[in-house]
């Protein structure tokens, strides 16, 4: 479709071509909207070259030479045409979108930050292009990408915003942003500023102009603002944590720990709001708050590749690892083999593994062939510890009929003295069980928490917990690092409880959990706060609202407790009771209590009239993840024949097939009472693919 002179300007400018940049320049731009529509950009430019040289530096022609320059990666060009647009016309909207797209892609993302925050600026009246709208999800993404969640959040939420909520790609990204299993409870929450205070204060107007230019996308105009105010109003709490939080939209890391350590020390907090303010201090601090030891890459050329895989197989000290696809290093052919470097032969017989026996890795070896440039030759990658002397010796034992000789050692990255403190990283005999492994590792909880007792905090001046812990002056920062310490006892049984030992060991006591009755909006609490409720201080509604914003969040530690209090209420009739025990199944680690739970809400279904197809679904699911595969073929002839056409059940049971590569469609539903041979000789080889090593891994 062409324009003609009475369309926007595509400089953006919001007036028609013909009073913007000139009707005579209609004929060009269809001409370059042609070309570029029909894939060919290098023919666009050229015209938008000899555009430019023809009638001088307009807006529209450079915009547009920069917009394909952007997207087709020429950024040095893209650099020049933005360069010449901003020469003539510094406050362009578009120029200014354009450089910091050009900051994004030369990885300069805090000048992407201000560049976008410079366009905001320069943007006259009320109503703002749509156009930001990818600018501020590209430099949002970049910062997802560069690890600041904060930031990349704020930025893609008021993509969101501008697009008035309906990109659902946009939406998605955003929510999944609050889901990764491995995120800290401290960043599933949204930070935004509080609302103004109800009541009038003398500062109440100029708080309402920080949310009116966070409203416009003016981070930096916010946090001036707030600044103001502080200066004026000093330590009112919804100001000093404004201030932090804006500080983090602008992605200005390096500052932060100070900031929301400002907000730990407010008078006016609860102390698990203290806590929480304390945590986020050391969680954004790019300073490690425990020291560490560097991860080393020893490179080892060897004779005979062949003779040193079969003295590493041979070997009871390396553990073969599934091969990988490619070179982990980016410098060739993928090994030939991986092993894991074992600290210790494992133990023979299941029976007699204990904590002082059991096998850790301390270190991984590539092997790799010979190539045409290079010998063939091991690569170690081993932490520079007190074990590393005892590593390299077992090295030389294990190959030394192939010469092993050292010839590279670099530094490749550094391990935590936290993460050696209480990773568990073991390698368990042939035959062991979770239950095996679960037992095991809550022997080894006082030894973990004694580990990390001893480690050195920076937020304590380079002091230990143990020296710390009767200290006043030092207790929210004890407490936040004990309340973390916490989030990583939660998955493992009996951590908690373990836990709660060794802190009366140590003389500490945690503060009492938050009464719902003392908190003016339940809602408004932070998962890490909703974590330390105490859940019979909640209305049944209140309850419903932790429980579901847990599932949306992934808040585990929440989740099943609230299950447990929603199922203590017999007059709770928010949610079925048939459902809850169906919740407390799937989240229950021990098989014959799940399978219980799931008994019990098969019966609460019937009792109810109500039919109970879905809950044989979630069992069938149970069993097939558990390896419990006998039963699985007459299970999957009673769904199809007698509960198909019940609700949900042929979606459920069929997204259940699939994501385990079971069934496809047309042998799930065939006619109900026909054999199900498909179902056994599947189950079978998922059975037969656990049974030969019977080796659990905790990964």
């Amino acid at each position: 479709m062409e324009i003609d002179s009475y369309q926007q300007c595509p400089c953006q400018s919001g007036k028609k071509i013909k009073f913007c940049c000139g009707k005579d320049l209609v004929s060009d731009l269809n001409t370059v909207l042609s070309k570029e529509q029909a894939g060919q950009s290098i023919a666009a430019l050229e015209h938008l070259d000899r555009a430019i040289k023809k009638a001088g530096p307009r807006e529209c022609l450079l915009t547009i030479q920069t917009h394909i320059l952007i997207a087709h990666g020429e950024i040095e060009k893209a650099k020049q045409s933005n360069s010449l647009l901003l020469q003539h016309h510094p406050n362009h909207i578009t120029g200014m979108q354009h450089q910091a797209l050009i900051e994004l892609a030369d990885g300069n993302l805090l000048a992407a930050v201000e560049a976008l925050q410079d366009t905001m600026d320069a943007i006259p009246g009320n109503e703002l292009p749509i156009s930001l709208a990818n600018a501020f999800r590209a430099v949002g993404v970049g910062l997802l990408n560069d690890g600041d969640l904060i930031a990349g959040r704020a930025h893609l939420q008021f993509a969101s915003n501008l697009k008035g909520g309906e990109d659902r790609d946009l939406g998605m990204t955003l929510l999944n942003t609050f889901r990764h299993p491995s995120l800290s409870i401290l960043m599933k929450r949204d930070f935004v500023l509080a609302q103004p205070p109800a009541e009038e204060t003398e500062w109440h107007k100029k708080y309402i102009n920080v949310h009116r230019a966070l409203d416009r996308g003016q981070f930096r105009k916010a946090l001036k603002f707030l600044r103001k105010i502080d200066e004026a109003f000093p330590n009112q709490p919804m100001v000093v944590e404004g201030i932090a939080i804006v500080s983090a939209y602008l992605g200005r890391r390096d500052d932060l720990p100070n900031q929301f350590r400002r907000v730990s020390e407010l008078d006016e907090l609860s102390h698990w709001q203290k806590i929480e303010a304390e945590s986020l201090a050391q969680a954004l601090d790019p300073e490690p708050q425990v020291p560490g030891v560097d991860l080393l890459r020893i490179t080892f050329e060897i004779d005979d590749a062949s003779a040193a895989s079969e003295a590493a197989t041979s070997s009871d000290r390396f553990l073969a690892q599934p091969p990988v696809e490619a070179d982990p290093f980016g410098e060739g052919p993928a090994p030939k083999h991986i092993f894991s470097v074992l600290d210790r032969p494992m133990v023979a017989d299941l029976a007699d593994l204990t904590i002082d026996n059991v096998s850790n890795p301390i270190g991984e070896i590539s092997l790799f062939g010979k190539q045409t440039d290079r010998a063939a030759r091991l690569e170690l990658i081993t932490a520079d510890d007190e074990v590393l002397s005892t590593t390299l010796d077992l090295v030389q034992q294990t190959f030394g009929d192939c010469s092993p000789k050292e010839t590279n050692r670099a530094t490749v990255g550094t391990r935590s003295d936290l993460d050696r403190a209480l990773r568990v990283d073991w390698h368990l005999p042939r035959g062991a069980t979770r239950a095996d492994y679960d037992a095991l590792v809550q022997k080894h909880v006082p030894t973990m928490f004694d580990n990390w007792c001893q480690l050195p905090f920076r937020c304590l001046g380079g002091r230990t917990v143990r020296d710390c812990a009767s200290d006043e002056s030092l207790q929210i920062k004890v407490h936040s690092l004990l309340a973390q310490l916490e989030q990583g006892f939660q998955s493992i049984p009996g951590g908690p409880a373990s836990l709660q030992s060794c802190l009366k060991e140590l003389g500490v006591e945690m503060p009492a959990k938050i009464d719902a009755s003392t908190v003016e909006g339940v809602e408004t609490l932070s998962p890490f706060c909703q974590q330390r409720i105490d859940l019979a201080t909640l209305t049944d509604e209140q309850l419903m609202m932790v429980h579901q914003m847990s599932i949306t969040l992934g808040n585990a530690p929440t989740i099943e407790p609230t299950v447990d209090e929603m199922l203590r209420r017999d007059n709770n009739e928010l949610m079925p009771r048939e459902l809850l025990y169906s919740m407390k199944a799937q989240v229950t680690q021990d098989d014959d209590t799940a399978f219980e739970f799931l008994t019990k809400a098969k019966d609460a279904a019937q009792a109810e009239g109500k039919p109970i197809g879905i809950y044989l679904v979630y069992e069938f699911e149970m069993r097939l993840q558990r390896g419990m595969t006998e039963k699985l073929p007459a299970m999957l002839q009673t769904i199809r024949s007698k509960h198909l056409q019940e609700p949900d059940v042929e979606a459920e049971l069929a997204q259940t097939l699939h994501r385990f590569g079971l069934l496809d469609e047309q042998q799930l539903f065939a006619a109900p009472g026909s054999p199900a041979p498909e179902m056994a000789a599947a189950a079978e080889p998922a059975a037969a693919a656990k049974e030969p090593s019977k080796l659990w891994l905790p990964d």
